[in-house]
């Protein structure tokens, strides 16, 4: 995907989509802690904040739950949305600061929405690293790296993505290009879909942790996805970086507001 010349980057985030609040993207481009993507596919017009960061690999985080779930649908671990994943609790015994709801077994489209580490964690060990290897080297996942842990390689190891990868991946799954069945897009979408407002369908997936490389406190918060209206589909991929972690999740809450 080509980059936009920096002078674009406000006439393109005006006319995107006309959405009312896409001229606030152009408080982006000057930004070197946060990186916006947004593809708008029917017309080819694009904005990407920051072409250095954006094209800048990064761990996935839970944003990979989209492809380890995919995965899961193609192998026949998972039928549907509403396939029950299961909780292991030999293999990932509870821990104090987990959300509600990690520790028991979960439809798949409650488990992407309530991103259930320890549920995809089983999902990836029972998908095994040679399938995973090989599905991530045939749609194209960033830099495929499944090295180290075979159940946490997106969270603690070396699986890196770019914003830029991340709107590649995600344009080939909305529009029905990437090599999985017609079933396992169903299966995902439906999952990951919901209707914010009336007539506008979001599909989106958040992932968040530490700053690779950062001996201090630092957070990286993601959020990508595609936005469907009538005018169109808009693919988008947004991360942030912030000392804070409820200062990133603040940021990313209002980024979803501007989108809808």
């Amino acid at each position: 995907m080509p980059t936009p010349n920096p002078a674009t980057f406000l006439a393109l985030a005006l006319t995107l989509l006309a959405t009312p609040a896409a001229a606030d993207w152009a408080a982006y481009a000057d930004r070197d802690d946060a990186c916006l993507v947004v593809h708008e596919l029917e017309s080819g017009r694009e904005f990407v904040s920051n072409p250095e960061r954006c094209n800048e690999p990064r761990r996935p985080y839970s944003t990979f739950k989209i492809a380890n779930a995919l995965l899961g649908l193609e192998t026949g671990l998972l039928a549907d949305a509403d396939s029950v994943m299961r909780y292991n609790a030999a293999r990932y015994p509870a821990e104090d600061w987990w959300p509600a709801g990690w520790d028991r077994h979960q439809p798949l489209r409650r488990a992407i929405n309530m991103s259930a580490v320890p549920l995809f964690r089983q999902l990836a060990a029972d998908i095994g690293p040679a399938r995973m290897q090989a599905f991530l080297r045939d749609i194209d996942y960033g830099n495929a790296d499944i090295g180290g842990e075979a159940d946490a390689f997106w969270l603690t190891e070396d699986l890196r993505i770019s914003a830029v990868e991340q709107v590649e991946f995600l344009a080939r799954l909305a529009t029905g290009r990437l090599a999985v069945s017609d079933e396992s897009v169903a299966a995902i979408r439906d999952a990951l879909a919901r209707e914010v407002p009336p007539g506008v369908v979001l599909y989106t997936k958040t992932g968040s942790g530490r700053i690779e490389g950062d001996a201090t406190d630092g957070f990286l918060g993601w959020q990508v996805g595609w936005v469907e209206r009538a005018g169109g589909i808009m693919v988008f991929a947004w991360w942030a970086e912030a000392k804070d972690y409820d200062v990133m999740r603040e940021e990313r809450r209002a980024f979803v507001e501007m989108l809808t």
